[in-house]
């Protein structure tokens, strides 16, 4: 049954590399690159961890491992993306410091502190995905983590580590079975849920913020909501006005996504 689960967790890597490819152009490469690494740490950990194993170091470090992704996409702005992987990786040291003084010192209790602050990032980073397209993949993800974090602070069975496995499994397959095909959506709307989606909440709602001041500095009748752009009076969009609006679009994008124009469907 072990090694059932190990295969179903690496045949994630088909979602992953779709993932960088479509992202390759985009701020989000380094976000890709650390879900890569915590993809390859969930699978070492389950090569690691003997049947029954409580916590465990290697578990531990998967853990930290996969709450860098999220954070990631935090700071996945150019450019400045490069400089954030170093407070990633500050934040990863200190997350994994306990390991360092379990292997110096032999100290192999976790710490409270470590363990709450592992949870509040891995927290954060679900909670920016809830409200897009993402938002199931992230919570799935986001229940395979809380359940094995529980394993540092309670007794669990077999039984949770399978839980933790299968969500983790299953949560790049599900990223990808949702993400949706945009065919039929204006060029505005698709530029600005695709990076919703892809970005999440808190870039979603800065650029969302800036897009609508820049909408009322120019007098445009148009809101851009949460799901997309409303027009907020029965008056047409002239052309030019519509062209200027996308090219608004694009330029708040520019940071972010190299080719703004074409935004990325199935």
């Amino acid at each position: 049954m072990r090694e059932v689960l190990f295969l179903l967790i690496l045949t994630g890597v088909g979602p992953l590399a779709y993932a960088g490819l479509v992202n390759r152009r985009t701020s989000l490469a380094h976000a890709v690159t650390w879900a890569v690494l915590a993809w390859i740490g969930w699978l070492a950990a389950w090569v690691a961890a003997a049947p029954g194993d409580q916590g465990g170091a290697a578990r531990y470090a998967a853990l930290s491992l996969a709450s860098c992704p999220g954070i990631a996409v935090l700071g996945a702005r150019w450019p400045t993306v490069a400089a954030w992987d170093l407070v990633i990786l500050g934040m990863l040291a200190i997350m994994l410091w306990p390991l360092v003084e379990a292997a110096v010192i032999g100290r192999e209790q976790l710490g409270t502190v470590h363990l709450v602050f592992v949870a509040a990032v891995l927290a954060v980073s679900v909670a920016n995905y809830l409200p897009t397209r993402m938002g199931p993949a992230a919570l799935l993800a986001g229940c395979g983590a809380a359940t094995d974090w529980l394993t540092f602070i309670s007794s669990l069975d077999e039984t949770g580590h399978w839980i933790s496995g299968a969500c983790m499994a299953a949560a790049p397959w599900l990223a990808y079975l949702t993400w949706p095909s945009r065919a039929g959506e204006t060029a505005i709307d698709r530029l600005w849920l695709n990076f919703r989606d892809r970005y999440g909440l808190a870039w979603g709602q800065r650029v969302r913020e800036q897009f609508n001041r820049a909408a009322g500095n120019a007098g445009w009748p148009v809101l851009l909501s949460w799901s997309g752009l409303r027009i907020s009076s029965e008056t047409a969009i002239e052309a030019t006005t519509a062209g200027a609006m996308l090219d608004t679009m694009q330029g708040l994008l520019r940071r972010f996504v190299s080719t703004a124009a074409q935004p990325v469907d199935k």
